[in-house]
């Protein structure tokens, strides 16, 4: 099944105004619970930040730590410092992904 095809069925079902394009007057914001992630954060950025300039829209990321004890914070900072699109929420300790997400979503 194609996107579109899975795009018609839903706006079918919900009204005809399901499905909205991206635009230059949307703002996308993309929130990520994070726990030790050092290792898939440098690549995450390389490759959202590629996809996300593709959209022809503004986004935003927001990367939540979740209490983690390495070096995802100062990641985090650092994806800020290059792109200010890159946004991050430090939790003093680990509440689970849930809060995270949460806490993402309410900045967003």
């Amino acid at each position: 099944m194609s996107v579109e095809s899975v795009n018609t069925s839903v706006n079918e079902r919900m009204g005809g105004d399901a499905v909205r394009r991206l635009d230059s007057v949307r703002l996308a914001s993309i929130v990520i619970p994070c726990w030790n992630e050092e290792q898939v954060l440098p690549k995450l950025f390389e490759r959202l930040g590629a996809v996300a300039s593709q959209w022809g829209c503004d986004f935003e990321v927001i990367l939540v730590d979740d209490g983690s004890s390495d070096a995802t914070w100062r990641l985090i900072q650092s994806f800020h410092a290059t792109d200010s699109r890159w946004k991050g929420i430090r939790l003093g300790r680990n509440f689970g992904h849930q809060l995270a997400l949460r806490a993402g979503l309410h900045m967003a």
